[in-house]
């Protein structure tokens, strides 16, 4: 449990890896597979996850990544060269709605680790939230991610808010 800027506790967890049957448990032992590829920043083991026609949306430019191909390099650049690994990267209220081969993934996603800042010559930490969602499609009897989403709240000015948790406003 964590504690937010009200002093609320907030739960942030991954589900224990248990043997899941069934749309929704195959697609729940996937995410947490990709959760720990993310954690551990191993690109080849993150990309597996994608389908190769991946659309996505992210922080980062561009407004849309057309491919997987296009969206790792992406994660090359923003991701797994800017952190030391292992970090943490846990969801919380999370929901999923799975039907025959189509699924979808929402939560907020807590990421926290060390930046490296080679050119200025001191890390630093990084302690973010942020909201993720996902379809999923079954093909040839494997789930990939077809489609993903992920952004951070911003205030007024289109600042991005970085530090916002749940449960806390913006100020």
């Amino acid at each position: 449990m964590e504690q937010n800027k009200t002093g609320s506790s907030v739960e942030t967890r991954t589900a224990p890896v248990i043997a899941r049957t069934g749309a929704e448990g195959e697609i729940r032992q996937l995410l947490e597979e990709y959760a720990d590829s993310i954690r551990s920043g191993k690109i080849e083991d993150i990309m597996s996850f994608y389908d190769p026609n991946l659309i996505a949306f992210d922080v980062a430019p561009p407004l849309r990544f057309s491919s997987a191909n296009d969206y790792r390099k992406n994660w090359e650049t923003l991701f797994t060269t800017a952190l030391k690994f292992p970090v943490s990267y846990e969801w919380s209220e999370e929901n999923l709605i799975a039907s025959g081969d189509v699924g979808i993934f929402n939560c907020l996603v807590h990421t926290a680790g060390t930046l490296i800042h080679p050119s200025e010559g001191q890390d630093s930490k990084m302690d973010c939230w942020g909201r993720y969602t996902c379809a999923l499609k079954k093909v040839n009897n494997r789930w990939r991610i077809v489609h993903e989403h992920f952004s951070v709240p911003v205030n007024e000015d289109g600042k991005a808010l970085m530090d916002l948790k749940p449960g806390s406003q913006a100020h």
